[in-house]
């Protein structure tokens, strides 16, 4: 039945005669609108009579776990404790003492249970509401969803809604069933604070390989900071220390970015770009000329081959800083392995060197005169080859006329012809003479030199 119909029903009318027919008889009737669970029924009495007067009302609501459900009053109200449908009678006296009576269906419907839930979320990210109620009769026709921050309802069934601060709002939902019947649910729903993100470094820039420590400066407004990610602009592997050291070993611009995590999920970054300034580098190359040298070929030419570079530091072996030109040379005073050290700087301070072996070999010649002239007088009386380098230990020098006849040999290296036939002291005559010597070379390799030599008195 619809609410405020006038359900009608029939009436067992009684009549009671003192002395004869009792007439007129009360006509019964009222009206009770269907309500919802938890709201007063009101009864409106709408009994009449032909003639006289009504005297007295009597109801019973109907209540079966209530004895005193029943009231005298012509319009009374009543609160039922259950919902259903409960049998409503009115009984009318009127004035003569004739009695009437009716019984209607009054209707009390259930009221829907709102509820809801919503995960706590994060400033500037949004809420999402989900709708839990339960209609109980019919379904949930009607939603009404205040957030508690002064923004306008949602009539959504699930809502999602970005709060613009962070705190803890009171957020309420009223449902209404298709019965028209309302419930509410509150709930405080909390947002989240980002974390306010900032960092800072020891160093800005620099050459490779720049080491940066970097020094984190963030904070949150309520709560804690709980995690850090850390990217450095170069490719390399995130961190997730609070303060970490991290070094560069190519040149470029890096921009530097942190991601800040609280203990409520919320997560913020900041960005610097081109933070990091890591200046290029130049590269040290030089050659040496000649090298291997010799110790009578001791002045070596360097040339520069750096890149990148304004400024030279050479340091040959332990003469360091010995030169800053570009190109210089230098004469070993010895033999040996010396090592050559280039330093080179650019327009940053940025540095690099390279070393190198110089080698410096004793020198060997071996200088075997063509003619001599024995005559006592002090020059040139004796033949020998002059040498430098010459190994003592792995010579011969041997003399042979224009027949093959051997008239000289030695193997000491300043001991030489002095023009007479070994072991006899007779002078040899004017004439050209076939020479052999053998040598060592520094290198191990014994060398045989053949030739003529002119005596000449």
């Amino acid at each position: 039945m619809k609410l405020n119909k006038i359900l009608t029903a029939i009436a067992i009318v009684f009549s009671f005669e003192v002395i004869g027919q009792c007439v007129p008889l009360p006509q019964v009737a009222f009206t009770a609108p269907t309500v919802c669970f938890g709201t007063t029924t009101v009864f409106t009495d709408l009994s009449t009579i032909s003639s006289g007067n009504i005297a007295t009302w009597s109801w019973n609501f109907g209540n079966p776990i209530v004895t005193n459900d029943v009231s005298s009053l012509q319009n009374p109200t009543y609160l039922y404790t259950t919902s259903g449908t409960f049998n409503v009678t009115l009984i009318c006296t009127s004035a003569n003492g004739c009695v009437s009576l009716i019984t209607i269906p009054v209707f009390v419907n259930t009221a829907p249970v709102a509820n809801f839930n919503a995960i706590s979320s994060c400033l500037g990210t949004a809420t999402i509401f989900n709708d839990l109620s339960v209609p109980t009769t019919g379904v949930v026709a009607n939603w009404v969803w205040d957030f508690g921050d002064g923004s306008p309802i949602s009539n959504q069934q699930n809502p999602s809604h970005t709060y613009t601060n962070d705190s803890t709002f009171n957020v309420s939902l009223i449902v209404t069933n298709t019965a028209g019947c309302t419930d509410t649910f509150n709930l405080p729903v909390t947002i989240n604070p980002l974390p306010i993100v900032a960092f800072s470094a020891d160093t800005f820039a620099g050459c490779p390989s720049l080491c940066v420590n970097f020094i984190n400066q963030s904070s949150i407004v309520t709560g804690n900071i709980v995690g850090w990610s850390w990217d450095f602009g170069d490719n390399s592997a995130v961190s997730t220390l609070q303060n970490p050291s991290h070094c560069y070993n190519l040149n470029g611009l890096f921009t530097v970015t942190l991601s800040a995590i609280s203990n409520g999920g919320c997560i913020a970054t900041f960005v610097i770009p081109n933070m990091i300034t890591v200046h290029p580098s130049p590269i040290a190359s030089f050659i040496a000329t000649p090298n291997p040298a010799t110790i009578l070929e001791n002045l070596i030419s360097f040339t520069d081959l750096s890149t990148g570079a304004n400024t030279w530091n050479w340091s040959f072996s332990t003469n360091l800083n010995a030169s800053s030109l570009q190109n210089p040379t230098y004469i070993f005073q010895d033999t040996g392995a010396f090592i050559v050290q280039l330093l080179v700087a650019n327009q940053y301070g940025c540095q690099d060197s390279i070393d190198w072996s110089i080698i410096i070999r004793p020198d060997y010649a071996l200088h075997i005169p063509n003619t001599f002239t024995p005559n006592d007088d002090n020059l040139n009386d004796k033949f020998y080859p002059l040498g430098i380098g010459v190994n003592p230990d792995k010579y011969t020098l041997y003399i042979f006329d224009r027949w093959g006849n051997m008239i000289f040999n030695t193997d000491k290296v300043i001991e030489g012809w002095d023009g007479t036939v070994q072991g006899t002291g007779r002078l040899c005559q004017i004439d050209t003479y076939v020479y052999r010597v053998s040598a060592m070379e520094p290198e191990g390799t014994v060398k045989v030199y053949m030739g003529v030599v002119n005596l000449i008195r």
